[in-house]
């Protein structure tokens, strides 16, 4: 049976309505650059195609994923990023703290916010899988340089989407202190603090018009920016 139609009635929404809207079309015009080959390990690609509820929905093709993983990833993540920014964006305090500006417009984190004045400085990954100790000991560095702001009131806080990452640098950075959610941790915390539920968006929202072999941009077709049908 079709889904109903969901109206997108939040400003939240609204707005990541707009991003995916973008998104899909960045996705759309990467595929036609990828060309798709056959590989014995497509049946790991295929299942998280499938499974993964923000993965899934633009229906990149299981030969193209696998064959450049590494470059989809770095763009999909980067821009699950963009996702979540617009999500904890009323907490970043306006104007932008100094004290997190460093040189070049770069940034000592990726969103310094404020919840319910507990102060965290959060960086946001897709995952984390590299080996390469320098980049590792470089979050190392990034929580002294934090733990130096404001005596000491931000919580260097890392948000991993997925879960599957390099267990050596998890552990490193945990014993240092920083504060690291994976998955469905990750969900949670900002559930509890943000009060956006990103698993629910995508799973109840967005992934059910998929399964009804309804692409991501035809139900974007339905929606508008004000949220009528």
């Amino acid at each position: 049976m079709e889904p109903p139609k969901t109206n997108l009635t939040s400003e939240l929404e609204k707005k990541l309505y707009s991003f995916l809207v973008d998104l899909n079309n960045a996705v759309r015009d990467k595929q036609d650059r990828i060309e798709d080959e056959s590989s014995p390990k497509m049946k790991e690609a295929r299942e998280l195609m499938r499974s993964d509820p923000y993965y899934s929905l633009f229906n990149i093709p299981s030969e193209s994923y696998h064959n450049r993983k590494k470059d989809w990833n770095s763009f999909l993540g980067k821009n699950f990023e963009r996702l979540l920014g617009i999500i904890l964006e009323p907490y970043i305090p306006n104007p932008y703290p100094e004290k997190f500006k460093l040189k070049r417009g770069r940034q000592l984190c990726d969103y310094p916010v404020i919840f319910n004045n507990k102060k965290f400085a959060l960086e946001v990954k897709n995952r984390f899988g590299t080996f390469d100790r320098k980049v590792q000991d470089s979050y190392i560095e990034m929580f002294d340089q934090i733990k130096n702001i404001d005596n000491g009131e931000w919580q260097p806080t890392m948000l991993l989407r997925m879960t599957d990452n390099q267990p050596t640098a998890i552990r490193k950075w945990s014993n240092k202190g920083w504060k690291i959610y994976q998955g469905n941790e990750m969900n949670d915390f900002i559930k509890k603090y943000a009060g956006f539920d990103i698993n629910n968006f995508l799973n109840k929202i967005i992934l059910p018009r998929i399964r009804a072999q309804q692409n991501l941009e035809d139900f974007l077709s339905e929606q508008t920016p004000e949220g009528q049908n």
